[in-house]
């Protein structure tokens, strides 16, 4: 149990990373008892619709819930917890391959099995622990079908049989491969014994038929649920790797028969362990690879075989540990999506280990003695490789840092460095790990989206423009107005207000007709066409009649051209009648709001080290209690999240006398401007406050020095 705990010591200093911010850190689902019950009735992901993914693991998400109550959430109490499961889930399997083998055997391969290196990933991110869940929930099957005794009164047998239906339904509620639990234990309890019983599986089967249909009411019962919760027993969609879509069925055989030989290095030899396996892991010579593979384990498999019908079965169940815990994520059946993973493999250094134990097992004593000396400093070598590991998985940065090492020809790995150097407001180094990102992945969205706006944000609009442009094809992006806004922002900045009217009008009647008649209305005002501005801000208007910034730009340019014959453009102050739901523009009140407190935002401290300026454009509603209504904001230009935070944070101290149409008092659209700059003395900081009445829009500079 020391030996399995060791290696993973560093995770204890360790944040939520990986899936654990999605399923532990961000799941409200957790929250509270209640969860207990929920999450029987909840996809395992998080999802705003149907789950795409296909998962459902409930007992999983019932014991990250009674640890996150039990102690608040902090990050180290699950930690804790992956550790204790790890030591369990160490013991259990010394238990099971102590009853196929001697005691030093057993110790042995225990201890290879408890330092495995492959292990990691599965205690070190604490939601894919249900791999050990598993493994346990097999150990205690084999349990109780090895225990099985006729003398025990009927009353204890059939306590026994419930706890085996529970345990199955159990193994299948912690994860998928559980559906393989109960063959696996039915294997194990038949062939993993030192004293083999001359005993076909069917006669055992047989034997045990009580403990399989406990099993298949159990396992049955899960399913239905599952499928009352899914709406289907698999994902509604294609959750196939990138690297495995759009490969046929007999493509997709050969390309992860051809990884044969690298699964067989990690599990016996792992060197260069990584949280992600993209499509650079398979091999160039994949179909001479994919051949030699299947020849390989056709033939192991005849010799397991040919072992057990002379008597010892134990090759046999070593085998089929392998071969079960490793096929539901093997994309033999159906792609999945990951290519190949560490923590899938759990289950098989289980098998490795039984067939370690084995062959140390029927070597003569001086051989094995020897044997284990140089098993014991693969065990120190692996500890060693381990904590290594370990310590690559305490945070994000060192997780890709290392798989930046291990797989410098993945792009997953400067993706997600250059995303957390963005955060980091590292912008020189976000620009530089972006960018070999998109051009060793080009099609990746994200990695676009994330490049166009560290482009933007400094200063290199034309290229922004060029990066962004190809997005425009997709309709999903086109819906995004953040995406479209930044985009047309760009073009303006590039190549002026003619650049934009051209692209906006190509936008006007897509999925982001608001936005686009926004941005051309904006360049035609520019280009001095008010009337063809109006227009736009009309065509917009007639897709979304409620949208409040079309609605600002169009009253505030009614306001510049008051004519005699323009003048209705702004609506008169609405006297009577005012409903409660009406959101006026200032043109349209008797008296605008009028701030009384309004603090300006701090300016973030990262980018002040850095020298990084920053502008925050938005809009939000201000409320007859004379505050502003925070979920009303909507962001129009934003040069990072951080920015956003530091105006939003002070947004919610502002507090003005509300406006009023009449004696009414009524809810207001407020725009305002915030221009975070950096100045060199306290005096060289330009005024602090201005309203541009044409655009109805205040600017609030934000001034401090580095």
């Amino acid at each position: 149990m020391l030996l399995a705990v060791v290696p993973l010591l560093p995770t204890l200093r360790a944040q939520f990373i990986y899936d654990d911010t999605t399923i532990i850190r961000d799941n409200t689902l957790l929250r509270g008892w209640g969860a207990l019950v929920r999450v029987w009735t909840t996809p395992y992901w998080p999802s705003d619709g149907v789950d795409s993914l296909g998962l459902y693991r409930p007992l999983q998400l019932a014991l990250l819930s009674v640890v996150w109550n039990l102690t608040g959430g902090a990050a180290q109490w699950f930690h804790l917890y992956a550790l204790i499961l790890t030591a369990l889930t160490a013991l259990a399997a010394w238990w099971l391959i102590r009853k196929g083998v001697g005691a030093l055997p057993a110790l042995v391969a225990a201890a290879w099995f408890a330092t495995h290196p492959l292990h990691i990933e599965a205690a070190a991110s604490v939601a894919n622990t249900s791999e050990l869940v598993v493994v346990l929930c097999v150990v205690g099957l084999t349990a109780l079908l090895g225990g099985s005794d006729e003398t025990r009164s009927a009353r204890a047998e059939w306590g026994r049989t419930v706890a085996f239906g529970l345990l199955a339904g159990a193994a299948l509620a912690a994860k998928e491969s559980g559906l393989l639990a109960v063959p696996l234990a039915l294997v194990t309890a038949w062939g993993w014994s030192a004293a083999q019983e001359h005993v076909p599986m069917r006669d055992f089967v047989r034997r045990h038929a009580r403990f399989v249909l406990a099993s298949v009411v159990a396992v049955s019962a899960i399913v239905l649920v599952r499928l009352v919760v899914l709406g289907s027993p698999v994902s509604h969609g294609s959750i196939a790797a990138q690297g495995l879509s759009g490969l046929t069925t007999s493509g997709r055989l050969g390309a992860m028969m051809s990884l044969w030989p690298r699964v067989a290095g990690m599990l016996l030899w792992p060197t260069s362990l990584s949280p992600y396996y993209g499509p650079t892991t398979f091999p160039e010579n994949g179909r001479g690879l994919a051949l030699l593979s299947a020849t390989v384990v056709l033939a192991l498999s005849v010799l397991a075989v040919l072992a057990a019908k002379r008597g010892d079965r134990r090759a046999l169940v070593g085998t089929s540990w392998i071969v079960l815990s490793y096929l539901p994520a093997s994309n033999l059946i159906t792609p999945t999506g990951q290519i190949l993973s560490d923590r899938t493999l759990f289950g098989a250094t289980v098998g490795v280990a039984m067939l370690l134990a084995l062959v140390l097992e029927v070597m003569p004593r001086f051989i094995r003695r020897a044997s284990a000396v140089i098993c014991a400093l693969v065990i120190a070598r692996s500890a060693i490789y381990g904590t290594h590991y370990a310590v690559a998985w305490t945070s994000h940065r060192a997780l890709w840092t290392w798989l930046a090492e291990v797989s410098p020809n993945e792009h997953l790995s400067y993706k997600l460095l250059g995303m957390d150097a963005r955060a980091r407001g590292d912008t020189a180094a976000a620009l530089t790990l972006l960018e070999r990102a998109n051009a060793m992945a080009p099609l990746d969205r994200q990695i676009r989206f994330e490049y166009g706006q560290v482009l933007y944000s400094t200063g290199r609009y034309a290229s922004a423009e060029k990066t962004l442009a190809p997005l425009l094809r997709d309709g999903d992006a086109r819906s995004e107005p953040g995406f479209v806004a930044l985009y047309l922002d760009a073009v303006g900045r590039a190549s002026g207000p003619e650049a934009v009217v051209q692209a906006a009008r190509t936008l006007l009647h897509s999925e982001s007709t608001p936005v686009a008649a926004l941005f051309l209305g904006v360049a035609l005002e520019q280009l001095g066409r008010p009337a063809a501005a109006d227009s736009a801000y009309a065509a917009g208007l007639m897709h979304t009649p409620s949208d409040s910034a079309l609605l600002a730009r169009r009253a505030a340019l009614g306001k510049s051209r008051v004519t005699s014959a323009q003048a209705v453009d702004c609506p008169p102050p609405v006297q009577n009648g005012v409903s409660n739901d009406n959101v006026f523009v200032a043109c349209q009140t008797t008296k605008p709001v009028h701030w009384t407190r309004s603090p300006v935002p701090r300016y973030p401290k990262v980018f002040v080290a850095a020298g990084v300026p920053g502008t925050v454009q938005l809009q939000f509603i201000v409320g007859k209690n004379g505050r502003a209504d925070i979920t009303s904001i909507g962001i129009f230009q934003s040069s990072h999240q951080l920015f956003e935070a530091a105006v939003r944070e002070a947004i919610v101290g502002w507090t003005a006398e509300p406006a009023r149409v009449g004696r009414d008092t009524v809810r207001q659209l407020v725009r305002a401007k915030f221009v975070f700059t950096l100045v060199a003395a306290p005096r060289a900081c330009p005024r602090t406050r201005e309203y541009d009445a044409t655009l109805d829009e205040e600017t609030v500079v934000v001034c401090t020095q580095p």
